[in-house]
């Protein structure tokens, strides 16, 4: 007899009081990073930075929207908020390569050169083999000296 007066309760019910069960933040993530690839792809740093911030919130240990969300606003001539984001990235894996090299371009691009120097020679830990990052270092050093 059950069965049959839950049957009764369902064929009752008006067709609008399902309920509404919408996505988890971490599934919507998902989507709104889709959305933040093609506002960047089209060149629109704006819309997609507020997109890949949406993600980076939900899903805080996807490394590539940390990267993507720094690009974005180094485009918008937003350096400080690219190097913010990379240093959060770097909270959450602090040997990521791309946050590494690109915290040392924006650093150097600042005339920061001790700190671009200290993420360069991070970076050179995990490529001891990696020429290039003597030589930026060393371009980085001459420019600090009087």
């Amino acid at each position: 007899m059950k069965p049959a007066r839950a049957l009764l309760l369902l064929a009752l019910l008006p067709a609008g009081c399902w309920p509404n069960n919408p996505d988890a933040p971490e599934e919507t993530a998902l989507e709104r990073f889709q959305m933040a690839e093609e506002y960047l792809a089209g060149g629109h740093y704006y819309a997609a930075a507020i997109e890949y911030e949406f993600v980076v919130r939900h899903r805080w240990r996807w490394k590539e929207p940390y990267i993507k969300l720094a690009r974005c606003y180094e485009s918008l001539g937003r350096d400080e908020d690219a190097i913010a984001d990379l240093e959060r990235l770097l909270v959450v894996d602090s040997r990521d390569e791309d946050a590494l090299r690109s915290l040392g371009r924006l650093y150097a691009k600042r005339g920061d050169a001790a700190r671009a120097i200290a993420q360069y020679r991070q970076l050179r830990t995990l490529h001891p083999e990696d020429r290039s990052l003597d030589g930026e270092i060393a371009r980085l050093e001459a420019l600090g000296k009087p």
